[in-house]
């Protein structure tokens, strides 16, 4: 859509390691928060809320292992 000159969408969901190649060739226009009521705000931490982009996911990983599996010692690579 960008690079044909027809932006037909308002919001898209894109993946994070998109965002700066994206936000660099200006496929994105700023978000005027003052149009988001209050309790949207409230749920939507400030370091969430981007120039151009709100985050909606993040996740993380945990490694762990069951200590009556490994009596002797967990892994240790």
């Amino acid at each position: 859509m960008n690079q044909a000159g027809r932006i037909d969408w308002d919001i898209a969901c894109i993946e994070a390691q998109n965002y700066p190649a994206m936000q660099e060739a200006g496929m994105f226009v700023p978000v005027d928060y003052s149009l988001w009521d209050q309790e949207s705000l409230d749920g939507t931490p400030p370091h969430t809320r981007l120039k151009e982009a709100v985050v909606v996911l993040a996740s993380a990983e945990v490694l762990a292992y069951d200590q009556r599996a490994f009596p002797k010692g967990g892994p240790e690579n």
